[in-house]
């Protein structure tokens, strides 16, 4: 999976975590993982700015319904 994620407002992000949620055809989670897209390694996105991620899944259930994981914002840390 891969997408940008871009800082709008005027602090420095720092950390940012995401979950991601998997459904069966049914609307069931059968899979829910959260991912750090921004983690103490990585560079801190600053106000205004856009960077490009990828999350990679080693394992998705064979129930998965195609559809888009819902993604929600489960963590952030600004400077």
């Amino acid at each position: 999976m891969a997408g940008t994620i871009s800082n709008d407002g005027a602090r420095t992000l720092a950390g940012l975590a995401i979950t991601l949620e998997f459904h069966d055809p049914f609307n069931q989670v059968i899979l829910r993982e959260t991912q750090r897209v921004i983690g103490p390694a990585a560079q801190p996105l600053r106000g205004g700015g856009r960077r490009a991620f990828q999350i990679t899944f080693e394992h998705i259930p064979s129930e998965w319904n195609q559809q888009y994981p819902s993604i929600r914002v489960t963590g952030l840390i600004f400077e």
